[in-house]
């Protein structure tokens, strides 16, 4: 899927189930938004799936079968593959009927904390172990266990990513690493023909390749990254080392060398095109551009760009040509050669609410998505990278993107979790988020955001 995070609905909802319990304050979200999907492209492109449902739907008001609520945030042209995945799955049996049903994040929110929520529903990885850790989610270690549902098939990383504290809270749909895209235009016109392998080699390319016009303004970015979300450089601080949290999980690493070094790389960019606010002028004057035809990458405004398999969709869908453009992994720290070959693994999570109402059917639904059948068929068309290792030379998968195994073979390298599982690992990453934008702007050192972070962080992890 998109890169959205979807992390405000991971804040909504813990916040709801902290406010019951009587406990903690709300920590503010900086986390980027996700792409929820709306407006007529959304109903148009799900109308005939949703006219199917809607029939089934009355089908089945005679109570022939036990019905399960599976609430999604997807939009678009995703949540039409998964009103057609639904389909299939309620045609294969002739127990359950599992009802879609789009939701925002304010009604996902108030129905795990509430009595009228869904059977099961899809939230982003980070969100797992903050809502575990509250008592949210139902434990799957004993329905996995019944059914000796096999684990080891999937992705580790993405896998690591549904558990806390030795139990599985959750299945990961898909395993998606990020890679650096490039202009092939902007690189040969730089005279860049060897493409970076370090994070040295990516700054002296990623220098050479920022343009201005003569106030200095930035005309072309040459960084491939959002200096501004903490999601996005946790990625960057995994290709520097970063641990997160030590060993036993209860104390925060965040102010180790790795960490400090990732930030002063970063510094090391805005230091040399003149400042965070260029930077920003620019980033604002395309932000509404993004993944449209105008997006600065596609126009040759931006030379690279760090970012998932699912924008070479857009790019074609965009009327540009694939063969514009190349993918390379996101560089390693050169201090430790050891991290050559990271991938820095999200995922999104199918997981069973404590409050769900029919929990045989939800976990049936949920081994059917995430069987070689169901994953085949959703995977390929969300243009994902699918979480079954079992899956990764599936010829369906590779028809549907043309740089399917090259994120695939970046994804099967060295992945790690893009944050270690631990209790309130989705507030650690937004003040992680709020940090990273107050060092981007220069108003605090990465010394000392570092040593601010570890301070809220420590108590959290207790």
């Amino acid at each position: 899927m998109r890169k959205g995070t979807k992390m405000i609905a991971a804040g909504l909802i813990l916040c709801m189930l902290c406010g019951l319990a009587g406990c903690g304050s709300k920590p503010e979200d900086k986390a980027p938004k996700a792409d929820e999907g709306s407006g007529t492209e959304t109903a148009n492109v799900a109308e005939e799936a949703g006219d199917t449902q809607a029939e089934e739907s009355a089908a089945n008001d005679s109570g022939e079968k036990e019905t399960v609520e599976f609430w999604y945030l997807w939009g678009g042209d995703e949540e039409k593959a998964l009103l057609e995945a639904i389909d299939l799955y309620n045609a294969s049996q002739d127990k359950y009927f599992v009802k879609g049903t789009m939701c925002d994040m304010q009604k996902q929110a108030a129905g795990m904390a509430g009595s009228s929520g869904p059977d099961v529903t899809d939230i982003i990885d980070l969100s797992v172990s903050g809502l575990a850790s509250k008592g949210a989610l139902e434990d799957l270690t004993p329905y996995i266990e019944r059914d000796g549902f096999d684990l080891s098939a999937f992705n580790s990383a993405a896998m690591r990513l549904c558990d806390y504290e030795g139990s599985t809270y959750g299945l990961p749909l898909n395993a998606m690493s990020n890679m650096v895209y490039y202009n092939k235009a902007a690189l040969e016109e730089a005279g860049i023909t060897e493409l970076p392998e370090t994070m040295d080699e990516l700054m002296d390319a990623a220098i050479k390749l920022t343009k201005f016009d003569a106030e200095g303004n930035i005309t072309q970015m040459g960084w491939p990254l959002d200096m501004t979300s903490g999601v996005i450089f946790a990625h960057m601080a995994n290709h520097f080392g970063a641990t997160w949290v030590s060993e036993d999980k209860t104390s925060a690493t965040c102010d180790e060398e790795a960490m400090i070094a990732a930030y002063h790389f970063m510094l090391e960019y805005v230091d040399a095109v003149g400042g965070a606010d260029k930077i920003l002028k620019f980033s604002d004057s395309y932000d509404s551009a993004k993944a449209t035809s105008e997006d600065p990458l596609f126009t040759g405004k931006q030379a690279l760009r760090m970012d998932g398999m699912y924008l070479t969709n857009i790019i074609t869908k965009s009327g540009y040509s694939i063969d514009d453009f190349g993918v390379f992994p996101l560089p390693y720290w050169q201090e430790n050669p050891e991290l050559k070959g990271v991938a820095s693994i999200t995922s999104s999570i199918f997981i069973m609410p404590k409050n769900a109402k029919n929990k045989e059917g939800a976990w049936d639904f949920m081994k059917w998505v995430h069987s070689d059948e169901g994953m085949t068929f959703i995977c390929s068309r969300f243009q994902n990278e699918a979480s079954r290792t079992t899956l990764l030379g599936n010829d369906e998968l590779k028809a549907v993107n043309p740089l399917y195994e090259q994120f695939v073979e970046n994804d099967a390298k060295n992945p790690v979790s893009i944050f270690p599982s631990v209790k309130n690992s989705d507030m650690y990453m937004q003040e992680l988020s709020s940090v990273t934008d107050a060092i981007f702007r220069g108003t605090m050192t990465p010394e000392d955001g570092m040593k601010q972070l570890k301070a809220k962080i420590d108590p959290l992890l207790k």
